[in-house]
């Protein structure tokens, strides 16, 4: 298994924000790399970048509770 520091993509803050603004998801940018999901929330979190809401829905916490 591969860690998230060794995809020279995830290291750069850059990329990230860039895929993130296209309103990409973890999940595709995971696929394009190669890597997991998770690796890309860990890198993600490690620039401090959020990916809450990316996947074009509103976020949890955004959303009204259902009745």
């Amino acid at each position: 298994m591969r860690h998230w520091y060794e995809f020279p993509e995830l290291l750069s803050r850059e990329y990230l924000e860039k895929a993130i603004l296209k309103r990409r998801s973890a999940l595709q940018i995971a696929r394009e790399l190669g890597c997991s999901r998770y690796s890309v929330y860990t890198a993600a979190r490690h620039h401090g970048l959020g990916m809450e809401g990316i996947s074009g829905g509103k976020p949890l916490y955004l959303r009204k509770k259902s009745e």
